[in-house]
C-alpha cells in the first residue's frame, strides 16, 4: 500500500538527500537500534532463554538455509556462553 503522493515522496527524498552521508548513515543506525529494541522487548516477553539465537532468527532466519542457520546458531551460543546479553 502506498498512500503518499509522488510530490510528497519527492519532497521527502530531497530532504533525505540534503543530509550529509554521515547523517544518513547515523539515521540508519538509529532505525536499526530502535527496531532491535522493539524486537528484544517482544522476545523477552517469552523469556530470556536463548535470547541471542532468537534475535538472530527473527532478524536473519529467512536469509540462510536451515543447515547454515544451525551452524550460525551454535556459534552464537558458543560466543554468548560466558558473556552477558546486550540489551
Amino acid at each position: 500500500m502506498n498512500d503518499t503522493t509522488s510530490e510528497l515522496q519527492a519532497v521527502h527524498r530531497r530532504m533525505l538527500l540534503s543530509r550529509s552521508p554521515a547523517e544518513r548513515v547515523r539515521m540508519g543506525f538509529d532505525m536499526y537500534d530502535t527496531a532491535r529494541s522493539i524486537v528484544l522487548a517482544s522476545l523477552r516477553e517469552e523469556g530470556e532463554d536463548d535470547l541471542p539465537v532468537r534475535l538472530f532468527r527473527r532478524f536473519y532466519g529467512r536469509d540462510f538455509p536451515p543447515g547454515e542457520c544451525e551452524v550460525i546458531e551454535a556459534r552464537i551460543r558458543e560466543y554468548h556462553a560466558a558473556r552477558p546479553v546486550r540489551s
